[in-house]
Parts: C-alpha cells; sequence; structure tokens
C-alpha cells in the first residue's frame, strides 16, 4: 500500500506523503470536552488539503492514544476522508480514574459508550463534515463499535473493524472461573486493584513472543511514544476492568443484538490472535445482517501495525470495502 497511496493521492488531487509507524503521519488539530463530573475526554481530527469526500471516525484500542493512529489517519486523508479519534475514558490523554495508577480501569462500558456518544453528538455531528459516517475500531474500540451499532444510529453509513474485541483469552483458566472471579473480586472493594497477571508498563518489554506485531519498527514505535510522553503510559486492566468487559461481551452476544446491526461491517481477523478469540469474531459476523470476515494469515492482534505483506492486505481489504459500500 505504501507504493498505491502516492497513486491513489494523485487521483483524488491530494499531496500525502506516505506514512506507515505509529507516531509518523499529521498532526491533528485537538481538544476536550467533558463527558461526565470531572471526566474530560480528548478528541482530534485531521483534515484532508482537498474537501474531503466521506467521513471516519476511529475508536482505538485498550490503552492506544490519537498519538499511535496519525499514520492510519494519514491513510485515510489519502482517500479523501477527514478524519475524527478520541481517547477513552482511562488513556490517551483523557481522564484517569482516581487512584488506579497506569491501571486501566472502567465501571461499565457504558462510560466508553457516552464518551463515544459525546464525541459524535457534540464533536463531528455539528462539524459540517461529509454524511453517512464510517466508524474505524480497533480491539476494544471495535467492541464499542459494535454496541454502538447495536443501539442503532442512522448517522453510521459503515464500520471496519481491525480484532474487534468479540470475546478475550483468559489463559489456562476456565472461563467460568474467570469470569467469577472478577464478578466477586468488583464487589468485595477490589475493582481498582490489578486482575492477577496484570502490572503496571515493562519499558524494558522485549519484542520477542509479543502478541501485537511481527514488525519491529512499527511495534517500537508505538512504545516510543510512551517514552517521549510519559502521560500516555497505561498498564494492565483492574478487576473492575475485566468485570465490565466479561459483562458487556455478553451483552453484544445476546439474542437479537447482533441482529440489530444493519450496517455494512467488516471485519478483518487475526486467525491466530492470542489477545481476542477469532473464533467468535466468525460466529458473530455470522448472525450480522452485512457482515464480511476477510482473515489476515500470520497478523498479530493489530494488522494495521504489522508487516508490510499483512498490512497492505489490510488495506486492500477495506479499498475493496469502500468501493462496495461506496465510499
Amino acid at each position: 500500500m505504501r507504493g498505491a497511496l502516492p497513486a491513489l493521492a494523485l487521483v483524488l488531487g491530494i499531496a500525502v506523503t506516505p506514512v506507515d509507524a505509529a507516531g509518523d503521519g499529521p498532526q491533528p488539530r485537538s481538544g476536550t470536552i467533558a463527558v461526565a463530573a470531572g471526566v474530560e475526554v480528548r478528541h482530534a481530527r485531521w483534515d484532508p488539503p482537498a474537501p474531503p469526500r466521506a467521513t471516519v471516525v476511529m475508536l482505538p484500542g485498550r490503552t492506544e492514544p490519537i498519538e499511535k493512529y496519525r499514520a492510519i489517519a494519514g491513510d485515510f486523508l489519502a482517500r479523501g476522508f477527514v478524519v475524527f479519534m478520541l481517547d477513552w475514558r482511562g488513556q490517551g490523554l483523557s481522564t484517569r480514574t482516581p487512584g488506579t495508577g497506569q491501571a486501566q480501569h472502567v465501571d461499565d462500558y457504558a462510560d466508553y459508550q457516552a464518551d463515544l456518544d459525546a464525541v459524535l453528538d457534540r464533536v463531528v455531528a455539528p462539524a459540517g463534515t461529509p454524511d453517512g459516517w464510517l466508524l474505524f475500531g480497533h480491539s476494544m474500540g471495535g467492541h464499542v463499535a459494535l454496541r454502538h451499532l447495536a443501539r442503532g444510529d442512522p448517522r453510521v453509513r459503515a464500520a471496519v473493524l481491525s480484532a474487534p474485541m468479540t470475546d478475550i483469552h483468559v489463559g489456562d483458566l476456565p472461563r467460568p472461573l474467570a469470569e467469577g472471579a472478577a464478578w466477586t473480586a468488583a464487589r468485595a472493594g477490589l475493582a481498582r486493584r490489578y486482575a492477577p497477571g496484570q502490572e503496571d508498563h515493562d519499558a524494558a518489554e522485549p519484542f520477542a513472543g509479543n502478541r501485537l506485531s511481527g514488525d519491529e519498527r512499527r511495534w517500537r514505535a508505538a512504545l516510543d511514544l510512551w517514552a517521549k510522553d510519559p502521560r500516555l503510559v497505561v498498564g494492565g486492566v483492574t478487576f473492575g476492568w475485566l468485570d465490565a468487559t466479561f459483562r458487556s461481551i455478553a451483552a453484544l452476544r445476546a439474542p437479537g443484538v447482533p441482529e440489530r446491526i444493519r450496517q455494512p461491517v467488516l471485519m478483518l481477523i487475526a486467525p491466530e490472535d492470542r489477545i481476542v478469540v477469532a473464533a467468535s469474531q466468525r460466529a458473530l459476523a455470522a448472525r450480522m445482517p452485512d457482515a464480511e470476515v476477510v482473515a489476515l494469515d500470520g497478523s498479530g492482534h493489530e494488522p494495521f501495525f504489522e508487516r508490510d505483506a499483512i498490512r497492505d492486505g489490510a488495506w486492500a481489504a477495506v479499498d475493496r470495502f469502500l468501493g462496495r459500500t461506496r465510499f
């Protein structure tokens, strides 16, 4: 796709320098909005040089700040999109949960849905950009996108989801035991404590064996963002986050819920993903009226930060989908 971007930009009449690593790419305009008492959510906007032909709202995964997505924003700019994004509460430069340090915590996914509603209603909608928005969500962001679509939003025309969090791996622990432990701990005064195996960010984490990407340059570029700005650092998850995640996954998979998603959805999945469960993505997509699944063999959890062949394959699938949905 690096070779294809200049040609695409010429067709669209846009001058764009290809970028492909976390932290690369154009700087956005950013601001914050108050979502609830004591909760400020950061949002960002990138504008293409020429008048935009479409609008995309990017929803990051757990831990990921706006800065990490500048390369992907550049790819959408090359396609003529105006790009919006947010930092979920608890990560990036949005408000962190008091008393949790680096730990990522949320009481309920209704909080994340409130973050998204606020940005769509108070930032994107009044902006006057092209109607019929595209949602682009990765992992946890893909999960929140699916919950949003199931609630019904005619302003959204389609969605592209990268490794959406339709279920999570829990290791060797039986699933009912993992759910029960999180539920019990969250109600026993431990909601804001790290779940077992979770801890502060390890700046010396080795590339070998990581679950995110097989491209060391792109993997390190993402970590370098945290080294340059420690305010962006996020560690592991709390018992409360884990309990809220299990409950939200159950709500998404409940009878009649995925069936309510009428918009076309593209799911890009990594068959060997060790963070989210690929089989659950296929199962959920099979229940949706218009969902397409594209498997990216050899990909880690983050296909858009993978090796060129995988990343290019992901963008090729996105471009076909954009053509099918007339973006």
